[in-house]
């Protein structure tokens, strides 16, 4: 019988590599296909219709329950894309999503919730127009830059509120300038690692914001996030209802960072029937997802007061941005084949 040759060192060291990364308890989840469902869902109620045809009771916005047991507690969990898909769009994210367990230090925490309470304390920052009863029963703020229905990138009326008190625009403010300081340069290494793809997309967009943004209240040295991600939307609570994040880029990762205010409140799940599974997000971790394609929901926050901060790409920026640099949109995915008796819309 003949022997087998000696493997090649670059294949020895992958599978070592492999080998170490699982032993670390970290997670790489293949899906069996590309999560298209809710793909062409422009409207809540398409979201609501996909999701009871293709995942019929796997979710209770009620009551927070699900019927599928939960991934890992800790360690990276990634959901890798296929090579077929990023042939057709080399810029798209190379994870559908990502949970980085234990990434952002105790005292970034601290300064972030600290600095919310201060703000609350102080009359809070004002959420008009911002309550949306398809995700949420609780309304969120949305602070630095986004093009919503304009031709040029603007500063979000949260970041400025122009009648409010010296002391709430201080306060928020600060907010900001915790978060363009401790959480962008993470969130921007993340996806320097995971996903670099999307590195040239950064790079337009903050150029394009640089170039046309229209600054006299002097913000932009508040709201500088690196080009990681444009604005963020901060709120206590969780967007417990199944949703599509319509205003979010089209293939890109939006990042959900969660904090502990007060109480017992140790953590809940990111839930994306897309994905399977429920994933486990603490204080302290980093969820990051393609919010635009897959539908998800964070379930209710527990024993104590939960703040979420979701730092994300308006996508009417990054369209302007691609139209200035003559970038052609980014392909959308093919239809899925289904199998017998599956609906997708």
């Amino acid at each position: 019988m003949p022997k087998r040759g000696a493997k090649k060192p670059e294949i020895v060291d992958a599978k070592r590599s492999k080998w170490l990364w699982k032993k670390e308890g970290n997670v790489e989840v293949e899906l069996s296909r590309e999560p298209t469902e809710y793909d062409g869902a422009l409207h809540a109620s398409k979201v609501r219709t996909v999701t009871r045809r293709n995942f019929p009771g796997v979710y209770n916005s009620t009551t927070g329950a699900t019927k599928l047991p939960p991934r890992s507690e800790t360690g990276l969990i990634r959901f890798p894309v296929s090579r077929d898909v990023m042939k057709r769009d080399p810029e798209h994210p190379e994870v559908y999503a990502i949970r980085l367990s234990a990434i952002v230090p105790l005292e970034v925490q601290d300064l972030i919730g600290n600095q919310w309470l201060r703000l609350v304390a102080l009359g809070g920052v004002k959420t008009e127009c911002s309550k949306d009863g398809n995700r949420s029963v609780t309304g969120a703020a949305h602070l630095g830059i986004w093009s919503h229905y304009s031709g040029v990138p603007y500063i979000t009326k949260d970041t400025y509120q122009r009648k409010s008190s010296p002391e709430v625009q201080a306060a928020t403010d600060e907010l900001c300038h915790l978060v363009a300081q401790h959480l962008a340069p993470i969130i921007k290494r993340i996806i320097q690692i995971h996903s670099p793809s999307l590195i040239p997309k950064l790079e337009r967009a903050h150029a394009y914001v640089q170039a046309n943004l229209d600054d006299p209240s002097g913000k932009w040295r508040y709201i500088n996030f690196l080009g990681a991600f444009s604005a963020f939307a901060v709120k206590e609570g969780s967007s417990e209802k199944l949703h599509l994040d319509f205003h979010d880029t089209r293939n890109f990762l939006t990042f959900m960072v969660p904090f502990a205010l007060e109480g017992s409140y140790s953590g809940g799940y990111f839930f994306s029937p897309n994905l399977g599974a429920p994933i486990p997000v603490r204080p302290g971790d980093i969820m990051g997802a393609m919010t635009n394609l897959l539908g998800h929901c964070g379930t209710r926050a527990t024993g104590g007061r939960r703040l979420v901060v979701t730092c994300f790409l308006d996508k009417f920026l990054m369209l302007h941005a691609n139209q200035h640099w003559h970038i052609p949109r980014s392909p959308r995915p093919p239809k899925p084949e289904l199998e017998e008796g599956e609906i997708i819309l």
